[in-house]
């Protein structure tokens, strides 16, 4: 609070700095400057405030509604920061007046709140505890509240899986028991709840691909899912590439060659919902790997020689994929992964759909 004094020259406006003890939390570090007609009010403020600035003629005994010829940072949200500034036009706000004993200050007004004293909302967690209440915020995993009858006091939380029901003052419910077969109501949806409980819902998937290897080589597979946690899930997958025949004739000998292959994998995914039906993952586990190759030597119609040859290799698996929803329960799925093992590495593109149940 700073006293000023209005002489009846128009000119003349002396502000002595002297401060009051009338401070807020908010407002702080009140100053004045003498600038002619125009008197310039510096704060701090710590927190996005309505500010006001008032005046009193009796000494700081009563104050004025809040002052009109002023112009700065007064008014609605202003934001919070160091040396905030407001100029006040004393003499368009006075006139030619002799105040001895004004004394001017600035407030942090607090917003007019509506608050319903006569209902609380109820809130009824899963152990049929009811807790009357004002409810402040319903997050996507957590409700702010406070007590009803101690709205100034502490803010509580609780987990909002720990919560079955909310009836607000209006009658208006929110039922968050999702195995009570009735249909959730919520205030606040996105698409990683939708996501997040579509893959509560359902606990495993199966699907059919296509798979791609090196060479040329075209096979199909199957893959089961269990989901281990809302973000990881386990995958195990088959895949058998069909058998592919080359033939190199080297003058009068014919090498037919024949090789064919499959892969066992089993990968942790680790899943992000990106948008409501778009899931990605990078993936990691191990993989066996066996090719078989045939090769038979000709001359003309004579056979001259046939061998045969396998090998399986145990390695790792990294790579990513992403899953495109077709529904509640399918999805197109898109991955890649890269084999390491045996002494040497292949990489398999995947294309195929998933089933949940």
């Amino acid at each position: 609070m700073i006293t000023i004094i209005k002489r009846i020259t128009i000119t003349t406006v002396i502000a002595l700095l002297g401060l009051a003890a009338m401070a807020q939390d908010k407002v702080s570090n009140i100053r004045v400057q003498q600038s002619e007609e125009q008197l310039i009010i510096m704060y701090d403020l710590t927190e996005t405030a309505d500010i006001e600035a008032q005046v009193s003629f009796d000494g700081g005994a009563t104050f004025s509604a809040p002052l009109q010829h002023v112009l700065g940072s007064v008014g609605k949200d202003v934001s919070p920061g160091r040396d905030k500034v407001i100029v006040w036009n004393v003499y368009r706000e006075l006139g030619e007046v002799d105040y001895q004993n004004a004394v001017v200050k600035v407030i942090a007004v607090e917003p007019n709140i509506e608050i319903n004293t006569t209902n609380p909302a109820i809130i009824i967690r899963n152990n049929a505890e009811e807790i009357q209440a004002r409810i402040e915020e319903v997050g996507v995993t957590e409700i702010r509240y406070k007590r009803f009858g101690n709205e100034t006091g502490p803010t509580f939380t609780l987990l909002k899986s720990d919560v079955y029901m909310i009836i607000y003052e209006d009658g208006s419910r929110d039922v968050f028991e999702r195995t009570s077969g009735r249909q959730q109501q919520s205030r606040n949806t996105s698409a990683q709840q939708s996501s997040e409980s579509a893959s509560q819902q359902s606990r495993a998937a199966m699907g059919v691909h296509a798979a791609f290897g090196s060479g040329g080589h075209i096979g199909a597979g199957a893959m089961l899912r269990i989901n281990l946690h809302n973000l990881i899930r386990l995958q195990g997958s088959f895949s058998y590439f069909f058998p592919k025949t080359t033939t190199e004739t080297i003058y009068i000998v014919a090498t037919e060659t024949t090789t064919s292959m499959w892969d066992f994998s089993v990968n942790v995914h680790f899943t992000f919902h990106v948008a409501d039906k778009l899931t990605i993952y990078p993936l990691t586990g191990f993989g066996v790997y066996d090719v078989t190759v045939s090769t038979v030597s000709t001359s003309q119609t004579t056979q001259i020689s046939e061998a045969t040859a396998s090998a399986t290799n145990v390695g790792l698996n990294v790579g990513g994929g992403l899953d495109i929803g077709l529904g509640e329960k399918a999805a197109l799925n898109f991955e890649t992964k890269y084999f390491v093992g045996g002494g040497s590495g292949r990489f398999w593109p995947f294309i195929g759909i998933v089933f949940k149940f």
